[in-house]
């Protein structure tokens, strides 16, 4: 993805964000104020109604981060910051996510 033109070049630009055919992560748009961002929330940070708690995936030896929960907890805040005007969350319709999508809704 090319940052600059998927933020500026008109909506009916196939590079444009308007065209829904490519995502920013949190390092894409960190710093930037967007009009009305969608955010689509994964099964990466997933509310717990048990724990009642946001929970992320367990740690693998792979992972060196001192506190992976807090780096994936900080990644939905700053998606979720960046909103000028508000944001509109997309939880994907499937049963592993629907705890999160009635927490989010509340």
């Amino acid at each position: 993805m090319k940052v600059g033109p998927w933020y500026n070049d008109p909506q009916d630009s196939p590079q444009s964000c308007c065209a829904l055919h490519d995502v920013a992560t949190e390092f894409s748009c960190q710093g930037l104020e967007l009009d009305f961002p969608i955010v689509c929330w994964g099964s990466d940070f997933c509310w717990d109604d048990g724990q009642c708690e946001w929970k992320s995936p367990k740690v693998t030896r792979m992972n060196k981060a001192r506190d992976p929960h807090r780096l994936r907890m900080n990644s939905y805040r700053v998606l979720l910051s960046r909103g000028r005007d508000g944001f509109i969350i997309f939880v994907p319709p499937e049963q592993k996510m629907a705890s999160t999508y009635v927490a989010l809704k509340a």
